[in-house]
């Protein structure tokens, strides 16, 4: 009896296991100059921060449940035909619980997986929580897991009404029977540059076949590739319910959120951010990926005052003085600097003048990554004179400044990383395929087709499987590229 209650004085005054420290990065957002960083780690560790190889001022980590902020859950409940009427119980009974944990600023999407994802609004009033919980049905659809799982991550990214941090749970017993082509390593890829937690339930019970033990397996090791995910085995019970919502629940608000000053950073465009968490003997865990910085503010930067320059007495000029525009006095020189000065200045003029013919001439007139252009032709050859066109505004969406593109539309326009091979090219950008995709010229208007990318293209949320016929207002998503097309 004495052994017994010395083991159990450990777990009466809260102490754990030692083991490896845990890191994992999420998302990010930017307000003013401060960098706020979402991340699966230890809220106790000490923190560094490097972006662009540049260390900065860690002002604060706290857990999550401390920033007073929402969060948005998109739940995805698997009513194929595979899943019978008492793991769906299970699911809803699952969904409730932790609805049940939620705070006001919460908001949630229930919604279902077939053969399709079926995706509905996010909302934070519990009845209208309740009333999509009351509306998970089962069906005799195939399972489209891997579809389901991209157009739900692409959903979280982009939505409109998806708060910073984002969470998807999959309730799914893993089977999977595409017919969209979208493979596991496709979707593995989506999950990682996603960097959204992804807790996935698999209703099976205490003793599955070897088939959904199988299947399981395989839907917990899609958890496991985003960051902090968990995989959960439901035993189709009410304690079983419970201990997986207090679970999920715990992981949110325990997850931390790192506050980094931004004010001596200089951005270049894409810099790779790096994240170091030590716990003293515990150990030390990396994790970093490239974010892009376009957009981020630019440290304000004051000149040193500079001594008073006396009045200095002006001349008369002869009838041979030329006279310069200029704001400030010129330094004196002799006969001799004057026409080297002048060559020089020509010499810088002529090299730009080479550089954007270069550019926008001997390089088939192909847009600069990153800069707006006027105008784009068809790779082929110019318009010609009464040549029938199509004129498309293109504006580029995200954390960065807009850029509109004006592009005319005589044959095609192909958008891509590769720029040898696009009219319109984003080489900074490693999500995209050399040739994402293609914007062709019909009868009936513009129509946009993927160009089999490896991550897909997206219209309005979707994932393109069939040529779109673009209409005003179109959202396109590819890569980390968000472009809202209209017709002028």
């Amino acid at each position: 009896m004495l052994l017994a209650l010395l083991l159990c004085l450990p777990l009466a005054f809260g102490a754990r296991a030692i083991g490896p420290v845990t890191l994992a990065l999420e998302g990010f957002v930017v307000e003013d100059q401060v960098l706020r960083i979402f991340c699966s780690a230890e809220p106790q560790a000490e923190f560094m921060v490097s972006l662009g190889g540049v260390d900065l001022p860690v002002g604060g980590a706290v857990p999550f449940a401390e920033t007073g902020e929402g969060v948005s859950y998109l739940f995805i409940a698997d009513v194929s035909g595979s899943i019978g009427q008492t793991q769906l119980q299970a699911i809803r009974q699952t969904i409730e619980t932790v609805a049940d944990g939620l705070s006001e600023r919460d908001n949630v999407s229930v919604s279902t997986l077939g053969d399709d994802l079926y995706l509905q609004p996010f909302v934070s009033e519990p009845d209208d929580i309740a009333a999509q919980i009351q509306a998970i049905a089962p069906t005799q659809e195939n399972t489209n897991l891997y579809h389901s799982m991209v157009k739900a991550l692409s959903t979280l990214a982009t939505h409109e009404n998806c708060h910073a941090k984002k969470v998807l749970v999959i309730f799914s017993d893993g089977e999977e029977y595409s017919t969209l082509g979208i493979t596991f390593e496709e979707t593995e890829l989506s999950i990682k540059a996603a960097r959204i937690p992804i807790y996935t339930v698999a209703p099976i019970g205490a003793n599955p076949s070897n088939r959904y033990a199988e299947t399981a397996k395989t839907l917990g090791s899609l958890a496991r590739f985003s960051p902090g995910g968990l995989h959960f085995v439901h035993q189709l019970t009410a304690a079983s319910s419970q201990a997986i919502a207090e679970e999920i629940l715990d992981s949110v608000a325990n997850s931390v959120v790192l506050s980094v000053d931004l004010s001596e950073f200089r951005p270049s465009g894409e810099d790779h951010l790096q994240v170091t968490a030590t716990v003293e003997g515990d150990g030390t865990a990396i994790d970093g990926y490239a974010i892009p910085t376009a957009g981020f503010p630019v440290p304000n930067e004051t000149t040193p005052p500079t001594e008073p320059t006396p009045p200095q007495e002006t001349a008369t000029p002869d009838a041979d003085t030329v006279l310069l525009p200029t704001s400030a006095p010129l330094p004196s020189r002799s006969p001799e600097q004057v026409p080297l000065s002048i060559l020089a200045a020509m010499a810088a003029v002529l090299g730009v003048a080479v550089f954007i013919v270069w550019a926008f001439v001997l390089r088939g007139r192909r847009p600069i990554d990153g800069m707006p252009t006027e105008r784009i032709t068809k790779p082929d050859g110019p318009l010609l004179p009464g040549q029938a066109r199509t004129v498309l505004r293109l504006t580029r969406l995200g954390r960065e400044e807009q850029t509109i593109y004006r592009a005319v539309l005589v044959d095609k326009i192909v958008v891509g990383r590769e720029l040898s091979k696009c009219n319109l090219a984003f080489e900074n950008d490693r999500q995209l395929s050399p040739r994402h995709f293609v914007i062709e010229r019909g009868a009936d208007g513009p129509t946009l087709r993927d160009l089999r990318s490896a991550q897909g293209t997206y219209v309005n949320g979707k994932r393109l499987q069939a040529p779109h016929r673009l209409s005003g207002g179109d959202l396109v998503k590819a890569g980390r590229l968000e472009l809202r097309g209209e017709l002028q």
